[in-house]
């Protein structure tokens, strides 16, 4: 016959297991319902990344396979918008404008770079 020795601190961790048990249940059913935030078109559209020229929806509907506009892109555009108070079709002006300028464009298109071949 096998014969049990308990001691009082074998009780408290028995104890304090249970409870923890209980305790652990009860938070993880009133917990509020995961809800997954929006991401690709559906999330740039939310954040008033679309306009009349610029229509995401379109994407939505036709069922665009791509997982949305570039995250940096958004995020400078955005910066844009906010800093010049300006919308979102004149901030995406000024966001290529800018690339533009990083790559040696001008305004109109052109190379600055004197070596670029404009005409044979």
């Amino acid at each position: 016959m096998i014969s049990f020795h308990l001691t009082v601190s074998s009780v408290f961790v028995f104890l304090l297991v249970i409870v923890s048990v209980l305790v652990w249940r009860r938070f993880r059913m009133h917990r509020p319902q995961y809800t997954p935030l929006q991401t690709g078109f559906a999330a740039d559209i939310e954040h008033g990344m679309t306009s009349s020229t610029f229509d995401l929806h379109r994407n939505l509907v036709e069922g665009d396979p791509r997982e949305g506009l570039d995250d940096a892109a958004v995020t400078k555009i955005r910066g844009i918008m906010k800093q010049k108070q300006v919308s979102f079709d004149q901030a995406r002006v000024e966001y290529i404008k800018e690339i533009m300028r990083g790559n040696n464009i001008d305004a109109s298109g052109m190379p600055l770079d004197a070596k670029a071949v404009t005409r044979l």
